[in-house]
């Protein structure tokens, strides 16, 4: 008898800005499985070119309605997978616990843990909800049972550039389609114009800070620089900062540091935060870290460097002192002393320094070679797929990729969902074993399945509200079309 296997149906949230999910969507068609997808606002409505609408949602209500709405669109249309671009939002948020909920896997995209050329897939969630093995006799055992993972052909040539075309795209369609969507409010905490007016002014000093970094990562690489720590600078828009470390800010990252360097650090070495290449220049760091060094006594011994070269300043540093930035992954493949302020996948015993910022400055210690031979070669095959969201070339990969994941059955043992409530904000330093969870449900994508077209009922009634992060739903559409509209025609 013939194993009668479950057809899978995705649920798509938001995505990365551009075309990638969309591309995405239309080879799981291809492969027999269905595809939903859920309009936020007017930029994730543009970047879903779907000749057929009938499955799209346009989400208008408030975010106290968005979990109610979503179980009863996954019960109606029986969603089997719901796939987003990043955990942390409220509204992906809200959507795991309500797929945990319904037996469905919630697969969560990210930029790579590695980079560049990689992207991030993961059933659970990322960064510190992770289900990647955090204890290091596993991690070894792990790394001998799979094979290495072949060098990723390069495809983020020109990433910067589309990316940035593609975000101008997404906010101009979100503000140009806001009475559409009046309710959504974007995770970002600062506004688009307040970005904007950052990079112009970023973009127009570009040239002297550009020769300035050259010339201090010279003095690095001839030793005229002398001994120095590095602090890679992260976002303040960056949830792994906002969600996955105590600090509301970078300000607070900065202060903290300076003040534990002045006090501790060998007095013959100097401090290096290195800015964020995304960051515009709002708030203004150079100012914020100079000022806190001359409230400790440390201006001659704090400097801040606008670009040059990472793997560079990373071999030449003394140690890296990071909150959980990807930037630390880097440092430990180049063998040097790590501190992490936050959580991360990669703050383990015998990778990073386990012990207190006052006590590092003085006591740190590198990495253990093949503990982190073994981690990257985990994370590589666990986690990572060769490709860019912002590039064509980075975009086919990616999504060659993607289909190779979602559609895999069995799925891996090592790859199981873990429940996204058993995660609190941090994951404890001491923690090192993850639940276990059932795995994602199997497809058989070599035979075309008849892809189903339901239709959920479309009543429902929503009271407009401010939706920090969620979105926005509307009211019922035309149910013949299998378009729901929640509060909008």
């Amino acid at each position: 008898m013939d194993t009668i296997v479950r057809p899978r149906r995705f649920m798509f949230l938001q995505g990365p800005a551009g075309p990638f999910f969309a591309q995405l969507g239309d080879m799981l068609m291809r492969a027999g499985c269905s595809t939903t997808r859920v309009n936020f606002c007017g930029g994730d409505w543009i970047f879903w070119p779907s000749r057929d609408r009938r499955n799209v949602l346009n989400f208008r209500a408030s975010g106290e309605q968005w979990p109610a709405f979503l179980k009863a669109q996954m019960q109606a249309r029986a969603i089997t997978d719901i796939v987003v671009f990043g955990d942390c939002r409220s509204a992906h948020r809200a959507a795991a616990l309500v797929a945990e909920e319904l037996g469905a896997t919630f697969w969560s995209f990210e930029e790579g843990y590695l980079r560049p050329d990689w992207i991030t897939l993961e059933a659970g969630g990322n960064n510190a909800r992770s289900a990647l093995i955090r204890n290091p006799q596993d991690i070894l055992a792990r790394a001998s049972a799979v094979s290495e993972t072949p060098k990723p052909m390069p495809v983020s040539k020109g990433t910067f550039r589309n990316l940035a075309l593609n975000q101008i795209a997404y906010e101009v369609a979100d503000i140009l389609m806001r009475p559409a969507f009046p309710t959504y409010r974007s995770h970002r905490p600062t506004t688009i114009r307040l970005e904007l007016s950052g990079w112009f002014r970023r973009l127009s000093s570009w040239p002297m800070r550009r020769i300035s970094a050259r010339h201090l990562v010279e003095q690095i690489r001839d030793g005229r620089f002398g001994p120095y720590f590095l602090l890679p600078l992260q976002l303040d828009t960056d949830y792994q900062l906002r969600e996955h470390s105590p600090y509301g800010s970078m300000r607070e990252v900065v202060r903290e540091v300076i003040a534990s360097f002045a006090t501790h650090a060998p007095p013959e070495s100097k401090l290096l935060l290195k800015k964020h290449p995304l960051h515009n220049g709002t708030p203004n760091l150079r100012r914020e870290a100079m000022s806190f060094a001359e409230v400790f006594g440390v201006c001659d011994r704090v400097v801040v460097i606008d670009g040059g070269h990472l793997p560079t300043l990373l071999m030449n540093s003394d140690g890296i002192i990071t909150v959980n930035s990807t930037v630390g992954l880097s440092a430990l493949h180049h063998l040097r002393p790590v501190k992490v302020l936050g959580s991360a996948i990669y703050d383990i015993p015998g990778l990073t320094f386990q012990g207190n910022l006052d006590v590092f400055w003085r006591e740190r210690k590198g990495p253990n070679p093949a503990l982190i031979s073994a981690f990257r070669r985990v994370v590589t095959h666990d986690t990572q797929i060769n490709g860019n969201f912002h590039t064509k070339a980075g975009r086919r990969l990616g999504v060659e990729g993607a289909m190779s994941r979602l559609l895999k059955s069995p799925p891996d043992e090592y790859c199981r969902v873990v429940p996204f409530s058993k995660f609190t904000k941090l994951l404890s330093k001491n923690s090192h074993s993850l639940p276990s969870a059932p795995a994602p449900l199997p497809c058989r994508y070599d035979v075309a399945l008849q892809q189903t077209r339901t239709s959920p009922s479309a009543n429902y009634t929503a009271q407009p509200r401010s939706l920090s992060n969620a979105g926005s739903p509307s009211r019922a559409g035309n149910a013949s079309h299998n378009r729901i509209d929640v509060n909008g025609q």
